[in-house]
């Protein structure tokens, strides 16, 4: 389930919206769901006229408006650009989230929905306590969305009944909190990337807009990650970082620390723009999580200060140190298929709980088919891409995890094997050596994807399994020998179970003694009417 939390001063705005039409005439049977106590007694069920959403609106703004509350706060703003933080002062007396399930989970009744409301609304402390009154609010649903997702909305005033404001502190980070907690209570599926505390960036709409409109196979932001993450992978020190992302064609500019000019504290890159147009910068945390310079210093290691000054120097005075080597030899590839053996050896022998050595393995295999897809997808990204993409999700930990426990194993792959897989010219001069260093990079990949299966990040090792798949029969050189066949999705060995249950089933219906065959007697369970294709409508 997903919540998104949004903050604003037009309350009647925010309920005409949700009981009116919508922006593509996409709303239907708008009603009232769940709210305060007089908001369940007066609205709930019915159809929401124009005159409904006036009474409604004012009613759960009432309070703030007779106690005359100030219910403006301070909101942090980063520059794009400089990175520089500014506060400014914004009214934000209305409290609207959304919740969202995915459109596969199917819908939920009313009913369902009335309690995942309120025990939200309890859990983020805008119901009534020992010494105060809760506030007033209303959750409206108006059907599924266009992409098909069953959810609903909650206009939340932030003032009680008695003039008291809520603490909104912190409050897009504790609804990831409430809404986790949700999804195991009321037996909805847990967002895996919010339960292990992973995941890249997300693509705003306007980006993804561009895109189509353009015809692009990827969004400017997600071609930025691609290269940033194949120097990361080619690199050992922000000098030779700076020269790969450069030797792509990306710009890349430092964040200097406060009242310096040589401690460089961070970075943005951006795509040359077109004539007449201004770049659009993005820094590395807006790409990954974990491509902050910071993290990306943990994963090279100690580098001198003077190292890193001179690196950042050459992005103002315009030097650049990498060029490519043309095509590399067949002892080249072959060195670096014989240090990714060594490499896939050493990550089998990590312990599982060492989740601190795998996410740091899964951020430099991610580069490393980063790399590859740069040199052979090129300006089309295909499957080598999509690879490096569900790895990265497992690498962006949370960077209070990273500083909590970072990492103490030695660097697994080298740089030169991410910069000869970025940079060099043609294929591997040998089909053998190129097939050798393809097999290598799939047993590091397949030893995650275990590792993510036991850690509980079913989905994630699916797709990533799946991606894989596509990655091998993409690269296979002609008359190789057939790879080792992808093990089995949970879905898949769930449908197997099914297969094997039916199949008894039909068994002791012809008078077969149940259970002599080694199967497992099939017991029906019950659960009550909590979700299907129409309830709730």
């Amino acid at each position: 389930m997903i919540p998104n939390v949004v903050e604003g001063a037009n309350m009647t705005g925010l309920v005409s919206y949700l009981a009116g039409p919508g922006r593509q005439n996409d709303h239907t049977n708008q009603h009232v769901i769940a709210g305060s106590r007089y908001v369940e007694m007066e609205f709930a069920g019915a159809p929401l006229g124009r005159a409904d959403v006036v009474s409604l609106a004012r009613h759960i703004d009432a309070p703030r408006r007779e106690h005359d509350v100030d219910c403006r706060r301070s909101v942090k703003q980063v520059d794009a650009e400089t990175g520089k933080v500014s506060y400014r002062k914004v009214d934000a007396g209305v409290f609207h989230v959304s919740l969202s399930l995915s459109a596969d989970e199917g819908e939920l009744t009313d009913e369902k929905w009335a309690e995942i409301a309120h025990d939200y609304i309890d859990r983020m402390g805008f119901g009534a306590t020992d010494d105060a009154p809760s506030v007033r609010w209303a959750a409206i649903r108006h059907g599924l969305s266009k992409n098909g997702n069953d959810h609903i909305h909650l206009a939340v005033s932030i003032v009680r009944t008695n003039g008291a404001k809520v603490d909104l502190g912190y409050s897009h980070r504790r609804s990831q909190i409430v809404a986790g907690e949700l999804e195991r209570e009321h037996g909805l599926r847990v967002l895996e990337t919010r339960d292990m505390g992973v995941g890249s960036r997300g693509v705003k709409p306007a980006e993804q807009a561009r895109t189509v409109r353009e015809g692009l196979p990827e969004t400017e932001r997600e071609r930025l990650e691609r290269v940033v993450r194949a120097a990361a992978a080619a690199s050992r020190n922000d000098l030779t970082f700076v020269d790969a992302v450069r030797a792509s064609g990306v710009m890349i500019r430092p964040y200097y620390a406060k009242g310096s000019r040589a401690q460089v504290t961070g970075y943005s890159v951006a795509a040359r723009p077109r004539a007449g147009s201004d770049p659009v910068w993005f820094g590395g945390g807006r790409l990954s999580r974990e491509l902050t310079l910071p993290r990306l210093r943990d994963a090279w290691g100690p580098t001198s200060p003077a190292v890193q000054e001179a690196a950042w120097r050459s992005t103002r005075d315009g030097t650049s140190r990498v060029s490519s080597p043309g095509a590399a030899s067949t002892k080249s590839w072959e060195a670096a298929a014989t240090q990714l053996k060594a490499a896939a050896e050493r990550l089998k022998s990590t312990p599982a709980t060492d989740r601190a050595a795998w996410t740091s393995a899964a951020r430099e295999v991610a580069g490393v088919y980063s790399a590859w897809s740069y040199r052979v997808e090129g300006a089309k990204p295909g499957p080598l891409r999509e690879v490096s993409r569900q790895l990265g999700k497992i690498a962006a930990t949370p960077a209070r995890d990273a500083t909590r426990s970072p990492s103490t194993s030695p660097r697994l792959i080298a740089a030169e094997t991410g910069m000869l897989l970025m940079v060099a010219s043609g294929q591997a001069s040998s089909d053998l050596a190129y097939l050798m260093l393809a097999r290598q990079l799939t047993a590091m990949t397949r030893s995650i994807i275990e590792w993510k299966d036991q850690a509980g990040l079913t989905r994630e090792a699916e797709r990533t399994e799946r991606a894989l798949t596509a990655t091998l029969a993409a690269v296979q050189p002609a008359g190789a020998p057939a790879s080792p066949p992808v093990p089995k999705t949970s879905e898949e060995r769930a449908r197997d179970r099914l297969r094997e249950i039916r199949e008894a089933q039909t068994r002791n219906a012809r008078g077969g003694s149940p259970g002599t065959d080694g199967s497992v007697p099939y017991t029906r369970r019950r659960h009550g009417p909590t979700q299907g294709p129409t309830l709730g409508r």
